[in-house]
């Protein structure tokens, strides 16, 4: 997202110049340096020799060679720190987007604190300015004490060392350590806001904009932890854990078999929901199509598990989405017993009929 500007440079435009001995003069006419004469003719030679391709191609490659020499000279310390300290005090002002590699989790005396490299710098996250307000830690974590919360907040933030994600710098500074071994060793500390820039991201995406993503659409997703069953994806500003059929058009046992934190995957919304109060929620799906393998396995009479992805007022049927990834669709009046469904129901279908991209079947709610 940070493109450097390249500075423009100024070309001037020389008179007539007066010819002198040795081929070259300045503009006044007088004679130039004697080695740069000397240069010159080297060049010239060169050319007639080699051609001139050629020797522009040296010269480039001299200048390149000359540029990298000067790129490579040492920083001091000091010097580094206040360049990188000047980098994130812009990218704080303007409200930038960043994305980082997040390499690291620790309990720092008691308080969750997870780190990110970006261009080399370290950024600090707490628990609140990295979790989403909505973010599951699991079954029984709101009865747990805070030893064992801030454990299960470590354990769950592992899993997404290695993945890239979005942050805004929420704050920056020089400090000076003033004790141990170390004392008096100036440090950049930098804070991150990875909440800030998921909302950013949801309210381009999805709210401050004349085309929000919609049912249908196709879009990058950023894979941040991986379970045997589910992926923890984030797309346009939401996240969304995916269940392992649905990463594929092969049936996948496990999502540690398809993806890792740190991987992009295509992925296709199914569902877009926008709350009054701003809030997102999204669905998606990796699969593109359902696998052609996998509806010529099936047959008339067999029964399968899925879950109910939406329903048809128009029609008067349910989109079901069964394990192996294919898509059932079932009549209202094939739901047995009379018991209407709704998304996200468990339910267990029987195949009627096998078509070229879905099945029809009848179902009951598990």
């Amino acid at each position: 997202m940070e493109n450097p500007m390249n500075e423009n440079e100024e070309v001037m435009e020389t008179g007539q110049i007066d010819e002198a001995p040795g081929g070259i003069a300045k503009e006044d006419g007088s004679p130039v340096d004697e080695k740069v004469s000397t240069k010159v003719d080297e060049i010239t030679a060169d050319i007639q020799q080699k051609g001139e391709e050629t020797v522009v191609h040296e010269l480039i490659g001299h200048i390149g060679d000359e540029a990298l020499r000067l790129e490579k000279t040492e920083l001091s310390e000091d010097e580094k720190r206040a360049r990188n300290y000047s980098e994130c005090r812009k990218y704080m002002r303007n409200g930038d987007i960043l994305w980082g590699t997040v390499f690291g989790v620790r309990n720092m005396g008691g308080v969750f604190c997870l780190e990110v490299i970006w261009n080399g710098i370290i950024v600090s996250f707490t628990k609140k300015s990295y979790f989403e307000p909505e973010f599951r830690f699991g079954e029984g974590y709101e009865v747990m004490n805070e030893a064992e919360k801030l454990n299960r907040e470590i354990v769950l933030a592992r899993y997404q060392e290695g993945a890239t994600v979005p942050f805004c710098i929420a704050n920056v500074a020089i400090s000076e350590i003033k004790e141990g071994p170390f004392k008096g060793t100036k440090t950049l500390f930098v804070v991150g806001d990875k909440v800030k820039a998921m909302q950013k991201l949801r309210e381009h995406y999805f709210l401050k904009t004349d085309h929000p993503v919609k049912v249908g659409d196709l879009a990058e997703a950023h894979v941040l932890a991986v379970r045997d069953d589910k992926a923890l994806v984030e797309c346009c500003g939401c996240e969304y854990r995916i269940d392992a059929y649905s990463l594929n058009d092969r049936f996948v046992e496990s999502c540690a078999d398809w993806v890792k934190p740190g991987n992009k995957i295509r992925v296709r919304f199914r569902k877009v929901h926008i709350n009054e109060d701003g809030t997102v929620r999204i669905a998606v799906t990796g699969r593109m199509k359902a696998s052609a393998e996998m509806l010529m396995g099936m047959s008339v009479g067999s029964s399968y598990l899925g879950t109910v992805d939406g329903y048809n007022s128009y029609k008067k049927h349910y989109n079901v989405i069964l394990l192996n990834g294919v898509t059932a669709v079932i009549p209202e009046n094939n739901v047995m017993m009379g018991r209407s469904l709704k998304v996200g129901d468990q339910v267990n279908v029987k195949v009627n009929a096998v078509l070229e991209t879905h099945i029809i079947g009848s179902a009951i709610r598990i």
